[in-house]
Formats: structure tokens, sequence, C-alpha cells
């Protein structure tokens, strides 16, 4: 009964992380120093040996380890730094003698305060507080913050620790900076204050949700844009999906979403009268979501992840990155100009009623958009141009073979952003002679799983540093996804789906087995976390890419049923991963053939392709990529495919590895068809002897295939 009683008391903390014991000091340290209690005295009474003295080496252990966990090991993985990409612009931009040497002493005040505060269970703060020193040390860290000038203390905040700042700094330090000195902020360091304030918690602490808050509130127009993308960018777990729907309470969250309405649609309007790229888009900057498992993956047909076997489990699919990375760049280049004036146009640190068009001056949130449920998906008609752009090319004279794995990406040693942000400088004083396309700022990936939530965001952290974190310190991404995840309730609710089964669902939807059961409310979830998401930027457009494996396509086609009437649903791209009458849809009915199915999806703008190249190819169509895009990531997917087929050709792993080349043959000679013969790209094989499907009608030419032979040497 008392390993009942120790075990279900910790159970009971874990699943309750949204509570009020999460969110105050004293009531965590008090939890950890029971159940340490508890613990040795199980221990003890296990080995009969309970004295006196045993008794109070028990109590000071169990007090020291309560500290050791709550202040220790929470500071290394909680509290860290906000460096991203818009950071270091900034610390490369001010950095000065002076700065550096201010940042080290706030850093050495905050270390000064904190040092030894787990492992002598808070007793040395105590004396600390009691003898004035902290005090003293809190009032050098004010004068700081109050005396450096605005681009010192823009440096300082994009240079330090600002959750461990915040953590020891009196309240009208904090005050000071959320207040008088937040019209020296830039955005990205304004982004930096909120992400600290996250970090160390704002849930039940109603005076950090009001300095957030204030920040928000005085924040306008595209920096209030820039704004969200910083933190969605922080490369944990801490973003604005979770800032506004889990640590904003009451009337502050309602304030800051209706602020974000009313700039959102007041960027837009202003954008729509400036933009001169020739296309109505419906949004000032793209969104893509896309789901994980079989989709940026392979989940190696393991259940219920997925169900594509062609490649090895957790290898991330060819062009797949590169795909992403192209629609990312060729927006922010297409709207570059338009972009460009609408940061000028407004400033973020004042409303925009003063520095845009007198009609958006007139905006009320009494007249933000609703939802049409009954207005079909429109997808615009856009001019392609089969025209390469020269000035993409980083290296003049250069095959591009010999560059292709970075041209899509942002080399670690500079920072080229899009007009977007108004930057293109240098990072580390590095110079390159790679003129690279400017991609948009922020994080604008965001990962849509079924997976559940974890733990205070442990295993959401877990995978950021796994998988995504070497993806952008080698530049395969620009910057980090945003990563919005399931529930754990939805195994439970797909029961009892299957068992009562629902009265709004139609016929040919009715749940006939546990796994339907189980895909339709994962779609349903999946499509909950879009509309939220979708909330907090009106202003965007979004592209959606999924799988045909699990609910993704029912996904898909209401997201097309529901949108605004100016739709921001660009398309929907479907990895093909199970047959087509296998694949849980509206339109799976009996008397339907799969052609009669695709062509349903392709008239709501969703497109089913066996790889990614082919999603490439019909984003070349909507004009989301450019002629020159698709060969990039055709040589890129080439690449990729070929060091994947190096290390599991002849493995039980790529015992698939040959479909996969046909598959991805097929897609390649489709473009290469509309390709220059000198510009064609390369057939894949795998490496264990096993031929791939060919087509003689379409063959490389001896020139491109010695090329590919010197890219993978």
């Amino acid at each position: 009964m008392y390993s009942i009683i120790v075990i279900g008391s910790l159970l009971l903390f874990v699943v309750s992380e949204k509570s009020f014991i999460h969110f105050s000091r004293t009531a965590r340290r008090a939890f950890w120093y029971v159940l340490s209690c508890a613990i040795f005295l199980w221990v003890v009474k296990w080995l009969q040996e309970l004295e006196g003295l045993g008794m109070a080496w028990i109590m000071l252990t169990a007090v020291i380890a309560a500290s050791v966990v709550e202040d220790e090991y929470l500071k290394k993985t909680g509290l860290t730094p906000m460096d991203i990409e818009a950071t270091r612009v900034v610390r490369q931009k001010y950095r000065s003698p002076s700065g550096q040497g201010h940042s080290e002493r706030i850093m050495d005040i905050v270390n000064a305060i904190t040092r030894g505060k787990g492992y002598t269970a808070g007793t040395k703060q105590l004396v600390s507080r009691v003898s004035g020193a902290t005090r003293k040390l809190q009032k050098g860290l004010h004068r700081i913050i109050q005396s450096v000038g605005k681009e010192e203390l823009n440096f300082i905040l994009c240079s330090i620790n600002v959750p461990a700042m915040i953590e020891v700094a009196h309240t009208k330090t904090i005050k000071l900076l959320v207040g008088t000195r937040l019209k020296d902020l830039e955005t990205v360091s304004r982004a930096a204050i909120v992400d600290g304030l996250q970090k160390i918690g704002l849930r039940y602490r109603h005076q950090r949700q009001e300095w957030a808050k204030q920040v928000i509130l005085q924040t306008y127009g595209v920096h209030l844009t820039l704004f969200k993308a910083y933190i969605d960018d922080g490369g944990d777990y801490h973003s604005m999906y979770k800032l506004l729907y889990n640590d904003l309470q009451g009337e502050v969250h309602k304030e800051v979403l209706k602020h974000i309405h009313v700039q959102a649609e007041a960027a837009m309007e202003a954008f729509h009268q400036i933009d001169q790229s020739g296309s109505k888009t419906p949004g000032i900057v793209l969104k893509i979501l896309s789901d994980v498992d079989d989709t940026v993956f392979s989940s190696g047909g393991s259940f219920p992840a997925g169900l594509d076997s062609r490649y090895p489990r957790k290898s991330y699919y060819p062009g797949a990155l590169a795909l992403y990375a192209a629609m990312d760049r060729h927006f922010a280049k297409k709207h570059h100009a338009s972009l460009e004036t609408l940061k000028s146009l407004a400033s973020g640190d004042s409303p925009t009623k003063s520095r845009v068009p007198s009609n958006i001056q007139k905006l009320h949130p009494a007249n933000l958009p609703k939802l049409k449920t009954s207005t079909p998906l429109k997808i615009p008609s856009l001019q392609v141009s089969n025209k390469s752009d020269e000035s993409q090319s980083p290296l003049p004279g250069t095959s591009p073979e010999f560059y292709i794995l970075g041209d899509l990406m942002t080399p670690r040693d500079t920072v080229n952003f899009s007009a977007f942000s108004g930057l293109n400088r240098s990072h580390s004083g590095a110079t390159s002679n790679r003129k690279n396309s400017p991609h948009q700022e922020g994080s604008n990936l965001v990962l849509l799983s079924a997976r559940p939530e974890s733990y205070k965001g442990l295993t959401e952290s877990e995978s950021y540093r796994k998988y995504f974190q070497p993806l952008v310190e080698r530049g395969d991404l620009d910057t980090s996804p945003t990563m919005l995840l399931g529930s754990l309730d939805s195994g439970p609710r797909a029961l009892l789906k299957l068992f009562f089964g629902s009265s709004s669902d139609p016929e040919h939807l009715k749940s006939k087995t546990a796994t339907d059961a189980l895909y339709q409310t994962l779609a349903a979830k999946k499509l909950s976390r879009f509309n939220e998401y979708a909330a907090l930027y009106p202003e965007a457009a979004y592209v959606y890419v999924g799988d045909n494996g699990q609910g993704d396509v029912l996904c898909a086609e209401a997201l097309a049923n529901d949108i605004v009437s100016n739709p921001r649903i660009i398309a929907s791209f479907i990895h093909k991963v199970a047959p087509t009458m296998s694949t849980l849809s509206m339109f799976r009915k009996e008397e339907n053939r799969p052609e009669d199915i695709v062509r349903s999806w392709k008239m709501r703008g969703i497109h089913l392709h066996q790889t990614h190249l082919g999603m490439a190819k019909a984003a070349l169509d909507l004009d989301l990529i450019s002629i020159d895009d698709v060969r990039k990531i055709g040589m890129s997917a080439v690449c990729e495919f070929e060091r994947i087929s190096s290390r599991y050709s002849g493995r039980h792993a790529g015992r698939h590895l040959p479909k996969a080349a046909k598959d991805l043959n097929s897609d390649i000679d489709s473009i290469n068809s509309s390709l220059a013969e000198a510009d064609r790209i390369p057939y894949v094989k795998t490496t264990s002897g096993e031929e791939a499907q060919t087509f003689p009608g379409d063959m490389v030419s001896k020139q491109s295939s010695m090329e590919h032979d010197v890219i993978l040497e």
C-alpha cells in the first residue's frame, strides 16, 4: 500500500503539468522534499536499519536531493538563451567592447546570485538576502539596464541568458524593460524577453503575464508577425502556440489574441495595396504545415507511426527538406519589394495608425473575417516562368551539381534574410562568394504530428535535439521548426467512437475498425491544432503536406471546405504511401474508382504524389517554386537517395529501396521532359546491384552522368 501511494503521488504530479503546483517554486520544492523523504524512508525500512542518526541523514539528503532536482536540473534544461539567427544578427550589428563587458557583468551577477542554490537547499540565498548582498547585486543589474544606450541594450538582450536574468532580477528591473525602455528594443529583443518569461513560467503568474502582454500589445504591424516567428524559432517546445493556449489566461489571453487579429488584418490590407508581384497572394508570409512520419521521414512501416516500408525507419525522404526550403525562399524572393515597403510603413513601437493608409486606420476587432464553411477552395491560377534566374547561382561558371546540397540552405557563417527583415549581413564576419536566395525570417515550418504531448516537453526537446537541431546546424533547415502535437486521449476517444459511433459522420466514414476510428480521431485533432495555429497567424498563407496512410487526407479535405472567403490554404500535398482506395477519405465510396477520387482531390487543391519530386512539379504549376528550384530539388533528392542507398543497401532495413528508386525515377523522368538536355536530372539506382527502372526515351546525357559521378565522389 505504501508503495502504491508513493508511485501514485509521482504519477499524479507528472500528469498535472498545468496545475498550480508546477508554477510555484515553493510548492514544487515541498513536493520533491516530501517525496524524497518518503522514498528514503521506504529504502531504510526495507533495510531495517532505521535509527536516529539515520533519520537525520535521510532528512538532510532528501532536502538536498529536492533542491538539486528543482534548481540545478531545471536551470540547465529550461533556462536557456534564445540563440537564433535574428539574435546573432543583432550581436554582429551592435557588438562593442562596452556591450560585451556589460553582458559579461550581468551574467556574473546572475551566477553570483544563483551559485550553489540547489546544493545548499536555498540556505546560501537566504543568507544573501538577509545580509543585503542579493539586493546589492540586483541594484547593480538595474543600473546597467537603466544606463546603457539603445544599441548596447539590444546587444545585451541578444547575448545573455535572458530567462536566468529575469529569474533573479528585481521587479523594478523587469518593469523598466517592459515599460520605459521598451521603445528602445528591436523586435527580436522583445521576443527574447517574452521567451525568457515563458521559460521561467507564466501560468498562474499574473504579473508575469501582464509583462508579456505589455510587450505584445506595444508591438505592431509586420513587426508583430516577426515577433511571433522569432518566438517559434527557439528550437524547443516554447512557442507562440504554447504562449497563447497554455501560458496566458483569462482576459490577458483575449486581449493578446484580439491585438494579433487587428494588427494582422492591418498588415494584410497594407500589403495588398503595395504588392507589386502581380498575384493576389492570400498572406504576407508562407507557413508550411507538414506531418512528420511518412512525410518528412519514413516510419519504416512500423505501426502506429505509419505504413511506408520503402525507406528505412527515420530516413529523411529525398528532396523533402529541399522542397520546403524552396517554397520558403521562392515566396520571400517573389514578395521582396512589397515586404520591404511594408516594413518601412510600420514601426514596431508605435501603432500602425499614423503609418498606413487611412482606410486601414478604421479597422476594428468586430470586422475580423469569419469562417465560411460553404466556401469551396479555389487555387489561384498563376503563370509560371520557365526561365531560371541566373542571379540565384552562387558560383557563376560552375556546374550546379557542385553546390546543390548547399544551394537551398543558409550557410552557418552567413545570415541572409529576406527584405521582410531588411537584413542582409554577414554573421561571423566571414565573407562568402555565394549569393544565396533569401529566406523568410523566423520559423515558418510547422510540424503537425498526432503524437501526444509529453511532460513539460521532454520528448519534444529530445526530438529537437536529436532530429532537427543537427539539420539547422548543418544548414538543411534555415530555422527550427515549430511542433504541434496531439494528445493522450486520442486512443480512448477512438475506441468510444468505434463502439458508439457518431451521428454526424457520413455512412461511408463511420468507423468499421479500431484503426479507422483512431485515424479519424487523429485527423480531427490535427484539424483542431491547425485552426488554433491559424488564429495566431491570420496574415499567413498556408501549404499543407501529409501522407495518405492515416488521417492526413481527411484533414486536408476538411481544410479545403473550411476556409476564409479569401483562401489562405494555397494547396495540400499528399505523399502516397498506401493504395488510393485504402485512403481514409470523404470520397472513398464503392462506386468511385481511384482516378475519380484523385480527380476530386485535385479539384480541391489536394495533390497526391509518390515522391517529393512529384510534389515539386505540382508546386511549380502553382507558382510556389521556380523551374530552377525543381531541378535543384531533383539533384538534392538524387544525392540524398545515394547516401541512403550506400548506407542501407544489402541490409534488411533497405530491402525495399529498389521500389523507392523506381518511384523516384518515374518522377525524375516526368521532370526531365520539361528540362533542357544539359539540365536533366540523373536517374538513381541502388548500390546492391539491383537496377532501378529506366526510361530509354529520356536517357540522361553523358555529360550529366559524368557530373553526377563527380558529386558522389
